[in-house]
C-alpha cells in the first residue's frame, strides 16, 4: 500500500475525499502463517529487550528519587544558585526539512518514562545551528513542560538525542557547576514542581511563573553524593542508547519482509 494508491482512488467534485470504498480498492502483500512466526520469532527478541531496558531504567530514576529524598534534612539553598532556567524558542514550520539534519525536541517527544522519543521529530537544517545554539540541548539536560494540558511534565535528555533544539512550552535546566550531575538537577525540577503543583496561572492558558522555581528553597545535596547520581545517569544514558539501537534493527527487519 502507498499514496498513489489511496490518492487514485479517492473521491469528491470539491475536495478529494478518502471514504470506506478508496480502502476496498487497496490489495497488501500479507505473507503466510508460517512466514508471520518467523517474523515473530526474530522481532520478539528486540521487543523484549527493549521493555527490559524500559524497566531497568525506571527502576533507576527510582533509585535517584529514593538517594535524593535521604537527603532532605539538608540546610536549604535558592535552587537559582545550582541551575539556569532557559526558555524554550517558537520554530517556524517553514523551516522544517524532510532529512533527518537537526533535531527540534518538542512536548510531545517526552515519553512517559520521562526520556525523549524520535518519533514525530521534527528537524531544521543544521546549517542554522549557530543561529539558534542558544537553545541547544546537551545529555542529561533536564525539561520541564511549563504551559498547557501537559504542565508539570518532565524529561530527561539522553546523549541518543543530540545534537537538537528546545522548542517552545518548555524550560531547560542545566546544572551552574560542571561537577553537578544532571540526574539531580532532574530531581530538583521534579522536588519543586511536586511542591508548587496548583500553583500555575492563566486566564486562557495555565503557565508556571519562572520565579517559582529560581526562588525555591531545596536541600543542598553535599558532592560526595554526586557519584551515585553520575553513575545512574551514565547507565540511564546506556540503555536509552542501546534501546534507540535495538528499534532501528527491528525496523530493518520488517522492512525487510514487508
Amino acid at each position: 500500500c502507498n499514496i498513489q494508491q489511496i490518492r487514485q482512488n479517492t473521491h469528491g467534485s470539491v475536495f478529494n475525499t478518502i471514504t470506506k470504498e478508496t480502502f476496498n480498492h487497496i490489495f497488501i502483500d500479507l505473507p503466510s502463517i508460517e512466514e508471520q512466526k518467523t517474523i515473530i520469532d526474530k522481532v520478539n527478541p528486540f521487543d523484549n529487550k527493549i521493555e527490559i531496558n524500559n524497566q531497568i531504567n525506571n527502576n533507576l530514576f527510582k533509585l535517584a528519587k529514593i538517594h535524593f529524598d535521604r537527603q532532605l534534612d539538608s540546610e536549604n539553598i535558592k535552587f537559582s544558585q545550582i541551575s539556569t532556567i532557559q526558555n524554550g524558542y517558537a520554530f517556524k514550520s517553514k523551516e522544517y526539512v524532510d532529512t533527518n539534519e537537526l533535531m527540534i525536541l518538542r512536548t510531545k517527544n517526552i515519553n512517559d518514562n520521562h526520556l525523549f522519543s524520535k518519533n514525530d521529530v521534527v528537524y531544521i537544517s543544521k546549517e542554522l545551528f549557530d543561529e539558534y545554539k542558544r537553545f541547544s540541548f546537551s545529555a542529561f539536560d533536564t525539561v520541564l513542560v511549563m504551559v498547557g494540558a501537559s504542565i508539570g511534565k518532565t524529561g530527561f535528555v539522553t546523549s541518543n538525542m543530540t545534537p537538537s533544539l528546545q522548542n517552545q512550552n518548555m524550560w531547560r535546566f542545566r546544572p551552574k557547576m560542571s561537577n553537578i550531575p544532571g540526574l539531580l538537577i532532574f530531581q530538583y525540577v521534579n522536588y519543586i514542581n511536586k511542591h508548587i503543583i496548583g500553583s500555575a496561572t492563566g486566564s486562557a492558558r495555565s503557565f508556571y511563573r519562572k520565579k517559582l522555581f529560581s526562588e525555591f528553597e531545596v536541600p543542598r545535596i553535599n558532592s560526595t553524593n554526586y557519584i551515585y547520581f553520575d553513575t545512574l545517569q551514565r547507565e540511564i544514558d546506556h540503555l536509552n542508547t542501546e534501546n534507540e539501537i535495538l528499534y532501528r534493527i527491528k525496523h530493518s527487519l520488517l522492512n525487510h519482509y514487508f
